[in-house]
């Protein structure tokens, strides 16, 4: 298992992260044919001449990437691998799955059997490469003969999908009447009316479909049937969730705040900023807000900044009304950030940034000022653990649901 320490801005350790890997450099290398350990990656110059035909053609653009890639595939039956794991490893996989203990050796350690493209292994790479191909196959796509990392998908001469793969990582151009280039224009009057409608339910009780909401509104000028078919999956979702509601169990007065940044994710390059202010950690969100930032930035950091930029000046505000209100407020009101370089620029200042824009040096040293001040704090927190990201950019599945339940008061 390969460990890396992270640290905050300051030097203090956060925490560690972990992959489980496999000691592929101890398998016998004559076992394996050489087109066994190696895999194929898309060519840069193919990759541009996918996105400049996503450009003649306007054509929609989108990139992705697969979570554990590897473990999708599986290794060849007269290829599987045994694997001994060390003692401090077989302590953790025993806690969680206490029927592993069976297979605890008299030295402590664990042996299993490896039926998964684990990573480490000389093949793992190769598999998961013919399994994808064989998924896309599948799925109606066409293999590029000369070039393996490119797949294509005709409907017809105007609906086509082009998928370019560079190991786990995706990039697709696609148009067809999934296509928003190609959908149709709706009367702006009912769009407006229904998107007003939703968006005062998402301001009030119902923070779990503001991302959405704020997203849609962006669209206000020429919303497209594309754009009306997402505000009628918000209602279907509404009317799923009918009783859910927030919660107000409040048991710390203290306030704390959480914002985050994604960058460059509208059709303009502008980011999208997500904050949050509850009362106690993870406690009862008293504001949550989701928007898209007005300036166009040159990396996350810069998005992230401006985030803060515009969430401090709330909290600051948020923390007079607080003291008003006998909250207490002696010490320095925590901001939660998932970016340590937006950190460590925020408390150095212009000087770590060597910006040459002046709204942005305006930003850094109002926050810095702020921060020196002693009124406010900022405090790393991953992005895993971060709720503003939820309000940042979409979340899906198992995170949607757990973030959720902070949003709407319910706690981890």
């Amino acid at each position: 298992m390969l460990f890396k320490p992270k640290y905050d801005a300051k030097g203090a350790f956060l925490l560690w992260k972990a992959r489980l890997v496999s000691g592929g450099h101890r398998t016998d290398p004559r076992v394996y044919d050489p087109y066994e350990k190696s895999s194929p990656t898309i060519p840069l110059e193919v990759a541009k001449m996918q996105l400049g035909i996503a450009s003649y053609h306007d054509a929609e653009v989108e990139v992705f990437d697969i979570p554990v890639a590897y473990l999708n595939a599986y290794l060849k039956p007269d290829k599987r691998q045994v694997m001994r794991i060390p003692v401090y490893i077989a302590k953790m996989i025993v806690q969680v799955d206490p029927t592993a203990r069976q297979f605890v050796q008299s030295d402590g350690t664990l042996l299993v059997e490896v039926l998964r493209a684990l990573y480490g292994f000389p093949e793992s790479a190769k598999l998961w490469n013919e399994h994808l191909t064989s998924t896309l196959v599948k799925g109606g796509y066409t293999q590029c003969p000369v070039e393996p990392c490119l797949f294509r998908k005709s409907v017809s001469p105007t609906e086509w999908s082009i998928v370019t793969v560079y190991v786990d990582d995706c990039m697709h151009i696609y148009r067809g009447p999934e296509s928003e280039k190609s959908s149709n224009p709706v009367d702006i009057t009912t769009y407006l009316s229904i998107l007003m409608k939703l968006m005062f339910l998402a301001t009030r009780t119902r923070p779990d479909t503001l991302t959405t909401v704020c997203a849609l509104s962006t669209k206000c000028r020429d919303p497209n049937e594309a754009d009306m078919k997402r505000l009628y999956r918000v209602i279907g979702y509404l009317d799923n969730t009918i009783n859910l509601g927030l919660t107000c169990h409040v048991t710390d007065l203290s306030l704390h705040a959480y914002m985050d940044a994604s960058w460059a994710c509208h059709a303009d390059l502008k980011g999208h900023s997500g904050i949050m202010i509850t009362i106690g950690h993870y406690g009862f969100p008293i504001l949550c807000k989701s928007t898209k930032q007005k300036v166009v930035t040159r990396s996350s950091t810069e998005a992230e900044l401006v985030c803060l930029f515009s969430g401090m000046d709330i909290l600051l505000y948020v923390r007079r009304i607080g003291q008003f209100l006998d909250i207490p407020s002696k010490v320095a009101l925590p901001v939660y950030q998932d970016n340590t370089s937006t950190i460590t620029m925020a408390y150095m200042g212009k000087g770590s940034a060597q910006s040459n824009s002046k709204f942005m040096d305006l930003k850094y040293f109002w926050i810095k000022e702020q921060l020196d001040k002693g009124l406010l704090r900022l405090v790393y927190l991953d992005t895993d653990s971060m709720p503003a990201d939820f309000f940042a950019s979409p979340r899906i599945g198992s995170s949607f649901r757990y973030f959720r339940s902070i949003i709407m008061g319910e706690g981890t």
